[in-house]
């Protein structure tokens, strides 16, 4: 497995598999299944709900002696409600007892915006309009400088941001001391972002893109103009089967090219084989062209249930 040298020296796998929206057994044979085809970087979170399922996968190779604990690279993440001082030992510890690890290797800070503390059995707390009750009194500044006694305490070996815009990586790049080695972040041709990539990697911060290969949770009610599937697009299937590879590989190739690291989600196991073998080609200058000329600033991943946050990443013209 390629990888990426992160800022700290470490390295990093250019690929991984993503965990979201997958649970119980399915994702744990997901992940065994994975391991045993090369794969090393799990990314995971206490949103997803599933964190036991993960571990279960992740120490059953490495009681069958198939990987050890410390060629793995596992991810995870902050989540919002916890973002306050007095509240982020509780998801971190009951991270690392759903995982059954003494500690992951990276661990993000999942959004810049922080809703209300809701304890462990809920996402977040949310008004009698059904609108979520959100927490502007923590900045993610003091979120990021509070969370560096997790590599101090060793509970993480480093830290990093996710879904951070422009203006907020520059606050934190400004603002704190320690710089995050990694911002994940949504890229693939429709949204290519390329702003927030250069920005970041000028800086030393190392990016890794989630929906690299689009997404296909569209809703019923949602016409396909709104929700346009990266996959089936021309262009991309013309470079795919010029390279006799499928839409998928070369989607996953866009990013790798441009030094991004990628995770990838699937509990099929062909699709996981398939995503894994894209490291004996590349795409030329042209391809790259054609494929950057496909950006719509098109966001499967906007969390609009937060968008009335000061803090939220996604608003056009952000500012504080």
């Amino acid at each position: 497995m390629n990888n990426l040298k992160l800022n700290n020296g470490c390295g990093m796998p250019l690929l991984g598999l993503g965990t979201s929206k997958t649970g119980s057994e399915e994702l744990t044979h997901a992940i065994k299944f994975a391991i045993d085809e090369g794969y090393r970087l799990f990314d995971c979170a206490w949103r997803y709900h599933n964190l036991e399922a993960v571990g279960r996968g992740i120490r059953a190779k490495i009681e069958d002696g198939t990987v050890k604990r410390e060629e793995l690279f596992i991810t995870t993440k902050l989540w919002r409600a916890f973002m306050r001082k007095e509240h982020m030992d509780e998801c971190m510890n009951d991270t690392l007892q759903k995982l059954g690890l003494d500690y992951v290797d990276l661990f993000l800070i999942h959004f810049p915006e922080a809703s209300l503390y809701a304890g462990l059995h809920h996402n977040e707390l949310f008004d009698d309009a059904g609108k979520i009750v959100v927490d502007e009194g923590i900045h993610y500044t003091e979120t990021w400088d509070h969370m560096q006694r997790f590599v101090e305490d060793g509970r993480a070996r480093m830290l990093g941001v996710s879904n951070f815009n422009c203006y907020q990586m520059k606050k934190i790049l400004n603002d704190c001391k320690a710089v995050p080695v990694v911002n994940q972040i949504e890229v693939h041709p429709y949204l290519t972002n390329v702003e927030l990539v250069e920005l970041c990697q000028a800086n030393g911060v190392a990016i890794t893109a989630f929906c690299s290969i689009g997404t296909t949770d569209r809703g019923a009610h949602m016409h396909p103009s709104q929700f346009p599937l990266l996959l089936q697009d021309p262009v991309l299937e013309k470079i795919a089967k010029k390279h006799g590879k499928s839409s998928a590989q070369t989607a996953l190739r866009f990013c790798l090219d441009r030094g991004i690291a990628v995770i990838p989600k699937s509990v099929t196991p062909s699709r996981i084989r398939e995503n894994m073998n894209v490291f004996d080609f590349k795409l030329d200058e042209g391809d790259m062209r054609e494929l950057f000329k496909l950006n719509r600033n098109h966001r499967y991943m906007g969390t609009l249930w937060h968008s009335h946050h000061k803090y939220y990443p996604f608003r056009t013209d952000y500012s504080e």
